[in-house]
C-alpha cells in the first residue's frame, strides 16, 4: 500500500471506524482485531490428526473414519474464533472472509504442499435460507480459497430440503438430521476435491457432502475449515497465538 493510499484508508477509517473481526469492537487503523482477541486465539498445532484435524497429542477420535479422507482447520472453535464464525454466519465481512480463507489456506498448504486437488467446492445452504441471508460463508470461504491456492472453484452440491439446526443436537441427532439432505447438482469430473465449511464439529454434514461427491467419481476429499471442536480435555479457550 503507498503511503497516499494508506492516508486515505487512515482518514476513511476516521469516519468509519474499522472493527474488530472476532468481537466487533472499535480498532486501530490497519487492524484487523483487538488485543483482546489476539490473546484469545486457539490454534491447532501440527502434527496433526488427520481423522478429526486436532493436534495429535490433544486428539480423542479413536481414528473414527467418516467419508471424507481428513480435515484441517487452523483453530480451534472456541473462544475469539468462535465469536468470529458466529458473526461471519450472521454478517458478510469481507475482511473476516479474507483472514479465514487466508489462515485455511496456510494450513493446507502446510499439511499439504504439493496442493493435490482438483477443484475446491463448499457446503450448501437451502436456498430458502441463501435468499434470506443473501450468502453463505462457505461458499465466500471457498472462492478465497480457490483464489488464494489457484485451483478450480466448482458449485457441485445443493442441499434438497430444510433441515433443524444443528446446534443443539447430540452427536446421533446430527447425523440423522443431515442424511440424504445432499446431492451433487452439476456434472462432476474432479477425483481429489477440497471441500469448505465454516466449521466442523461432529463431522456429520461434511461427511455426508463427501458421500455424495465420492458417490459421483471423487477418490478423495479433503475437508478444510475454520476451526474444529476442542478436544475434550482442553481446559484453556485461549492459547499462545
Amino acid at each position: 500500500m503507498s503511503r497516499f493510499r494508506q492516508f486515505l484508508y487512515v482518514l476513511s477509517c476516521f469516519f468509519f471506524p474499522e472493527r474488530c473481526i472476532f468481537c466487533n469492537k472499535t480498532i486501530e487503523p490497519l487492524q484487523l482485531s483487538c488485543s483482546e482477541c489476539r490473546t484469545a486465539i486457539s490454534k491447532v498445532k501440527p502434527p496433526l490428526c488427520p481423522f478429526c484435524g486436532s493436534h495429535k497429542e490433544d486428539c480423542k477420535c479413536q481414528k473414527k473414519r467418516h467419508a471424507y479422507d481428513r480435515v484441517i482447520a487452523p483453530f480451534y472453535y472456541e473462544g475469539a474464533v468462535r465469536e468470529g464464525v458466529l458473526r461471519l454466519k450472521k454478517w458478510d465481512d469481507p475482511q473476516a472472509v479474507s483472514f479465514f480463507a487466508l489462515q485455511m489456506a496456510a494450513a493446507v498448504r502446510r499439511e499439504l504442499p504439493d496442493l493435490p486437488f482438483d477443484a475446491v467446492c463448499f457446503t450448501p445452504m437451502i436456498q430458502k435460507d441463501l435468499r434470506k441471508r443473501e450468502y453463505n460463508q462457505s461458499e465466500l470461504l471457498a472462492k478465497k480459497m480457490a483464489q488464494l491456492l489457484q485451483l478450480p472453484f466448482c458449485d457441485a452440491l445443493e442441499k434438497t430440503y430444510e433441515t433443524k439446526p444443528q446446534k443443539g443436537l447430540d452427536r446421533a441427532a446430527r447425523s440423522g438430521n443431515v442424511l440424504g439432505v445432499f446431492d451433487v447438482k452439476e456434472p462432476f469430473s474432479a477425483h481429489s476435491v477440497l471441500l469448505v465449511d465454516d466449521v466442523v464439529t461432529t463431522g456429520a454434514t461434511a461427511h455426508e457432502c463427501a458421500k455424495m461427491l465420492k458417490l459421483y467419481g471423487a477418490e478423495t476429499v479433503t475437508v478444510s475449515t475454520i476451526a474444529i471442536t476442542p478436544p475434550p480435555q482442553k481446559e484453556t479457550s485461549a492459547v499462545d497465538a
